[in-house]
């Protein structure tokens, strides 16, 4: 998470499903929602009795995670669900926050996600690679988990490279599909700054806040690189700041 690409910082409610989430995932997501704002509700659903959930008790000790235990209510099912779904109801009629982070991979929580953007709050989504397209395209960001270490493993080693070495370099190695997708994000990224700035430079943090509306779970990891900035310039594109220090894309 780049802290330059937003334009506010947020106050953020972290609601987790501990039965469609990892509790291995959760200091890897608290560190990349430190980038959007200040945690300030942190609350995790399931039923806590049971074997497999039995890891959370670490974890929200460690990260100040308060536990909200599920009742069962019939065979096998339990409540957490709902309980994630009426907490959030009543933080959002508090408007104590303006974010939330929805950290779930079930596809259940999409009309939830809708309900909160409808009220102009943002939206942040946490999951795992088998969360639904219909749940990433709800929200204002998503955040993939699961694959971090071989994300940060592949990043490639662009210093001491011109632009357009690092451009052959990020289209030689990658799969059709993949090629084509970073094709779609060059061409969208040039639509932007044309909306934008008719061609001129535009702030990065308003480029990077249009480019999310179309890919919510972008994330340069995916391409190899550590930063946005770096992802980019490999692109051909001139990121430097302007006369007020900002960082500026073009």
């Amino acid at each position: 998470m780049e802290t330059e690409t937003l334009e506010k910082e947020y106050t953020i409610a972290l609601l987790i499903d501990a039965e469609n989430i990892s509790y291995k995932y959760i200091p890897y997501l608290i560190e990349e929602l430190k980038g959007f704002g200040k945690l300030t509700i942190r609350r995790v659903y399931g039923d806590f009795t049971t074997a497999i959930l039995k890891p959370w008790k670490d974890i929200c000790n460690e990260h100040a995670i308060k536990p909200i235990q599920g009742n069962v209510v019939s065979s096998g099912k339990n409540n957490s669900d709902s309980a994630l779904i009426i907490d959030a109801m009543d933080i959002l009629h508090d408007k104590k926050v303006n974010a939330f982070c929805l950290a779930t991979s079930d596809s259940d929580f999409t009309s939830l996600a809708i309900r909160i953007r409808e009220e102009g709050l943002f939206v942040i989504g946490a999951g795992e690679n088998k969360t639904t397209k219909a749940f990433i395209e709800t929200c204002d960001r998503f955040i993939r988990l699961g694959n971090e270490e071989n994300k940060k493993n592949k990043i490639r080693k662009t210093k001491g490279k011109n632009s357009k070495d690092s451009k052959i370099d990020i289209f030689s190695d990658f799969d059709e599909v993949t090629k084509e997708k970073i094709s779609e994000i060059k061409a969208r990224s040039l639509l932007i700054i044309e909306n934008r700035g008719g061609g001129e430079a535009i702030k990065l943090a308003l480029f990077m806040n249009d480019l999310y509306r179309y890919y919510p779970d972008f994330n340069v990891f995916d391409f190899g690189f550590k930063t946005n900035i770096e992802f980019f310039k490999s692109l051909g594109f001139s990121i430097k700041k302007d006369e007020k220090s900002a960082l500026i894309i073009k």
